[in-house]
């Protein structure tokens, strides 16, 4: 599971509705269900919303351009899409000095380095924490004793609606401070993170692992990758990568070449991933989901482990980690098995 910007859209409008029409029966409740989304599909605007709804429609569709259409666009159709979707945030703002998401999106954009962009959500955690807080004391007292038309929804609307803006700016505080060398505090933020929502919506988990294999902390990481129960098992390209780097870190090269050879195992089309190395769009608004256990998966896990791979001095530009990586057997093994292969060679 991941942030997802057109459902949470959805959800807003549709939990807006629900807080309007307390007196709904449970047998009631399925046809007041496709009547909203009939409405909502064929003319939103017949729907009664705040402005903070329609603000957070309008960072949904600069989360469209911006994390779906711009990896795919040319040079210049990208500038002209960074444009719309800039005026799209600018004007979510205006609508709503609270969109934090928008707020965000703006200062990833335009923060000259990763320094300034990390200082910027330290120095606003505060105000971002407080309106979640305030926003949750906003909701109906009924609706969070009773439910609604028979369904009990508090967890929902607290954590996936009105947490998520907040659970976002953390997320995006555990990744800059994975990415900037802050290893303990990434961890903190991901600790943080699961104390609002132990589900872990936003995958914070992925960037606390790394963090911990930066620190060579093989028991830490453990404890990390083992701390949210309906997640065990799932990620482990994120999970071998981070134990991989961990032991190489330490010396212990066959531990490490082990666990190597379990990921290319589980991902035997993965190889040229692994030997390329490349790093893609990291997500604005979140990170973009995927299909456990596919290439997907390996490809996201892989450009967020650039962080692992490119440390100390190597000619190759890889990292030394990085460099040994791909040339190993495993990797060369299940090179060119990919529809996505650049084309087998040796290690540049």
């Amino acid at each position: 599971m991941a942030f997802d910007a057109q459902t949470e859209d959805y959800s807003r409008v549709l939990l807006g509705e629900m807080w309007r029409n307390p007196d709904v029966k449970p047998q009631e409740a399925e046809a007041f269900y496709e009547d909203f989304q009939e409405r909502y599909l064929k003319d939103r605007d017949s729907i009664q919303q705040s402005d903070a709804d329609r603000a957070f429609h309008l960072v949904a569709l600069a989360t469209d351009i911006v994390d779906y259409q711009i990896p795919f666009a040319t040079p210049e159709e990208g500038e002209e899409l960074a444009a719309e979707a800039a005026s799209l945030l600018d004007e979510a703002i205006k609508l709503d000095s609270e969109c934090w998401d928008a707020r965000r999106m703006m200062a990833m954009a335009e923060c000259t380095n990763q320094e300034d962009y990390y200082q910027y959500l330290v120095k606003n955690l505060d105000k971002v924490r407080a309106s979640a807080r305030r926003q949750i004391e906003d909701v109906p007292m009924w609706f969070q004793t009773e439910g609604w038309a028979g369904d009990y929804t508090p967890d929902f609307i607290a954590v996936y609606t009105i947490k998520g803006p907040f659970l976002r700016w953390l997320g995006s505080m555990c990744f800059e401070a994975l990415v900037g060398g802050r290893y303990s505090l990434a961890i903190e933020h991901h600790q943080e993170i699961i104390g609002h929502d132990p589900v872990d919506v936003g995958e914070s988990q992925l960037a606390a692992m790394y963090a911990c294999a930066k620190k060579g902390n093989l028991a830490l990481l453990e404890e990390v990758a083992n701390g949210i129960p309906a997640k065990e098992g799932h990620f482990m390209a994120w999970r071998l990568l981070a134990s991989c780097a961990a032991y190489f870190r330490q010396g212990e090269i066959d531990a490490a070449s082990d666990e190597l050879t379990k990921l290319c195992d589980l991902f035997p089309e993965g190889g040229d991933l692994l030997y390329e190395q490349d790093e893609v769009i990291q997500g604005a608004f979140a990170r973009p989901s995927f299909s456990p256990g596919t290439l997907d998966e390996l490809l996201f896990a892989v450009s967020e482990a650039s962080v692992l791979f490119q440390e100390g001095f190597d000619p190759s530009g890889h990292g030394i980690f990085g460099e040994w990586v791909r040339n190993h057997p495993a990797v060369q093994r299940t090179r060119g098995k990919s529809p996505r292969s650049k084309g087998k060679g040796g290690a540049r």
